[in-house]
């Protein structure tokens, strides 16, 4: 498991001219208004890029079928029965719980935007969402992603662009290989 936030060059950048515009003004002896301030503020927050990446393995089991509409979920659990038809990974490292506490304050922001991406060799899937007030990410073995805005402690993200069913069957019988090792990786933006 790793986790890592990064800043990108533009943040870096704003937060520079920011401080250098504030000090210019205040240096030569002008009046800084509230609202000079205010629109530096305004020109920070608009270029401004947090990114937060967490990485941690699954595996693949031969009862996925991957055939939900609305919901893709991994889960801690290693058995999977017939019915689990949007589960599409098992035996995960982690669970939303054990999520870093960086993540999960991103993810219950409005304004975050999610990726969750399972790679198995060369062939990767995507799916892209949001996060919302009120996502608890309390959850010690699932982790799921709705196409809804339903929110309970398993929910990851909410409003995705993609469920099980939009998964390539390509992928799904990589994925019913339970030899195959899935690599996750969660993506954080603000």
């Amino acid at each position: 498991m790793t986790s890592r936030v990064l800043r990108s060059p533009s943040s870096i950048r704003a937060w520079t001219i920011l401080s250098l515009s504030l000090a210019k003004s205040t240096n030569l002896g002008h009046s800084s208004s509230l609202s000079n301030v205010a629109e530096h503020i305004r020109l920070l927050w608009l270029t401004m890029h947090v990114s937060m990446n967490f990485k941690f393995y699954a595996r693949g089991h031969p009862s996925i079928s991957s055939i939900h509409p609305t919901t893709l979920e991994l889960t801690r659990d290693t058995g999977l029965s017939k019915n689990g038809d949007c589960i599409i990974a098992v035996g995960c490292s982690v669970g939303l719980i054990d999520l870093p506490e960086p993540v999960k304050n991103a993810l219950s922001s409005g304004a975050c935007r999610a990726r969750l991406t399972l790679k198995i060799d060369v062939h990767q899937f995507a799916v892209e969402g949001r996060g919302a007030q009120g996502l608890t990410l309390s959850h010690p073995t699932d982790i799921v992603i709705r196409k809804s805005g339903f929110i309970s402690d398993r929910t990851l993200m909410v409003h995705a662009d993609r469920a099980a069913a939009d998964i390539p069957r390509s992928f799904v019988e990589l994925l019913q290989d339970p030899r195959r090792k899935v690599l996750v990786e969660l993506v954080a933006e603000i």
